[in-house]
C-alpha cells in the first residue's frame, strides 16, 4: 500500500513531465486522475465520465506523437483466436471493413502472447498502395484478452521511421500505462452489466441503498414495482413505503438494519416486514446489511429483496414445507398464504371452515416456530432466497 506521500510524489513527477513534453498533457492527466485507485488495489471505484470520449483523445496523441495516418484497437482472444475491434480511427479514413481486411491478412496479430515490445509490419496491396503498421501490444491483465494498438503509416521514409521510433521510447511508459488502466475499467464494466443481467434475471425485486436510503442500484423487477408506486415509491431519490404506517415502520427497519451494520457483532441484524399496497396483497420486503467496511455515506449499505406473494408459484413452498415436516393440508394452507391470499381466502379456496384453517395454522406455527402469519409468509418467501447464516432475522 502506497501511502499518500509517495502519491503526491508521483504526481508531483508526472505533472512535471507533462510540462516538459506537451505532447504527452493528455495522457498524463489521465494517468494521474485514477492513479490513488489503481495503486490501492481499488480500480473498481474509478469510472471516467466518458471512456470513449477519453479513448478517443488518447489515441489522437497517440497518433500525432508518431506522426502516424491513423490507428486501431483489436481484441486478441488467444483460446478460440478471435478478434474483435474496440477502436478504429474513422476520421483517417480507417474503418471496421479495412480493419476486417487487415485482420483477415494477418496484418494485426501479435504472436508473441508474453512479449511487450512493438513490432512493425509492412504490405504492399494489389493496386500498389503501400501500408506500414506499428504494432504497440498491451500487457495482457487477468480478465482481460491481449489487447494489441496498431499505428498505420502509408509511404514511410527512414526519417519517419526513425521519429516514430524516438517518440514511441518516450511516449511508451505512460501510453501503455493508461491503457492497462483502461482494461482494468473496461474489465470492471463487464463485470457489472454481467451482475445486472443476472439480477434481472431473478423474480424479486433487488434493490442496494445507501446509508440515506437512497437507491444506488435497482433490477428491472424493482424498478417496474417502484414505478407502479404502489407500496414502494422513490421520492428524491430515496426509498419510501406508500402507506404512512408502513413509512414509519419500514423506515425504522432501514435505520436498525443499516445502524446495526456499523457494529462488529458474529451475527448482523437483518429485518423482514410487510408493505401494504392497494390494488394487491402486501409486499414482502427483508433488508440485509452487506458484510463489508462502508468507508463513505455513498456507498452501498444494505441490499433490500422485494417479492410480491401473488405473483409466486406455490410449488416453489413445498420443499420448505417438507422441510418441516407439514402435512398434506398443511402445506396447501401454508402455500396459499405466502402467494398472497387471506386466511378467509385460503380455506374458500380448500374447501373447509376458517375456523378449520385456523386450528391448521396453529399447527404450522408450532412446527416452524413462527408467531404470526405475516412471519409465516416471510419464512416462506426468503426460503426462496438462501440467505447467509451471518444474519440474524428479525420481523417486524
Amino acid at each position: 500500500m502506497v501511502n499518500d506521500r509517495c502519491l503526491g510524489g508521483l504526481n508531483r513527477t508526472l505533472s512535471t513531465i507533462a510540462r516538459l513534453e506537451p505532447g504527452m498533457s493528455t495522457i498524463v492527466h489521465l494517468v494521474q486522475k485514477p492513479m490513488k485507485a489503481y495503486i490501492n488495489n481499488s480500480i473498481a471505484d474509478v469510472a471516467p465520465p466518458d471512456d470513449d470520449k477519453e479513448l478517443h483523445l488518447v489515441m489522437r496523441e497517440v497518433v500525432d506523437a508518431l506522426g502516424a495516418r491513423g490507428a486501431i484497437i483489436t481484441i486478441q482472444c488467444s483460446e478460440d483466436e478471435r478478434y474483435d475491434i474496440l477502436y478504429c480511427d474513422n476520421a483517417a479514413g480507417i474503418d471496421h471493413a479495412m480493419v476486417r481486411q487487415l485482420l483477415d491478412l494477418g496484418l494485426l496479430v501479435y504472436d508473441e502472447d508474453g512479449r511487450e515490445e512493438h513490432r512493425w509490419k509492412h504490405h504492399n496491396f494489389a493496386n500498389g498502395d503501400e501500408l506500414n503498421l506499428m504494432l504497440l501490444p498491451v500487457r495482457r491483465i487477468p480478465g482481460h484478452d491481449r489487447m494489441v494498438i496498431t499505428a498505420l503509416f502509408d509511404s514511410l521514409t527512414p526519417e519517419q521511421h526513425k521519429r516514430a521510433e524516438q517518440a514511441y521510447c518516450r511516449h511508451r511508459p505512460f501510453a501503455l500505462g493508461y491503457f492497462r488502466l483502461w482494461q482494468f475499467n473496461r474489465n470492471r464494466r463487464r463485470r457489472e452489466q454481467g451482475l445486472e443481467a443476472a439480477l434481472d434475471a431473478i423474480g424479486f425485486g433487488v434493490m442496494l441503498i445507501d446509508e440515506a436510503g437512497n437507491v444506488v442500484f435497482s433490477n428491472e423487477y424493482a424498478q417496474r414495482l417502484l414505478a407502479s408506486k404502489d407500496g414502494l415509491l422513490l421520492h428524491r431519490g430515496a426509498l419510501r413505503a406508500t402507506n404512512l404506517q408502513d413509512g414509519v415502520r419500514f423506515r425504522t427497519a432501514l435505520e436498525h438494519v443499516i445502524g446495526g451494520a456499523a457494529e462488529e457483532s458474529a451475527k448482523r441484524v437483518a429485518a423482514t416486514l410487510s408493505l401494504g399496497r392497494s390494488a394487491a396483497p402486501a409486499l414482502v420486503v427483508s433488508i440485509l446489511p452487506l458484510n463489508y467496511k462502508m468507508n463513505e455515506s455513498s456507498d452501498v449499505a444494505a441490499m433490500i429483496y422485494v417479492a410480491e406473494p401473488d405473483r409466486l408459484d406455490i410449488n416453489h413452498f413445498k420443499p420448505m414445507c417438507k422441510l418441516y415436516k407439514l402435512s398434506l393440508m398443511e402445506t396447501t394452507l401454508a402455500c396459499l398464504l405466502a402467494t398472497g391470499n387471506s386466511l378467509a381466502r385460503s380455506a374458500e379456496n380448500m374447501r373447509i371452515k376458517e375456523q378449520t384453517a385456523r386450528g391448521l395454522l396453529k399447527h404450522i406455527f408450532i412446527k416452524m416456530g413462527v408467531k404470526r402469519q405475516t412471519e409465516l409468509v416471510s419464512l416462506m418467501i426468503l426460503s426462496l432466497v438462501k440467505i447467509s447464516n451471518i444474519y440474524s432475522i428479525e420481523y417486524l
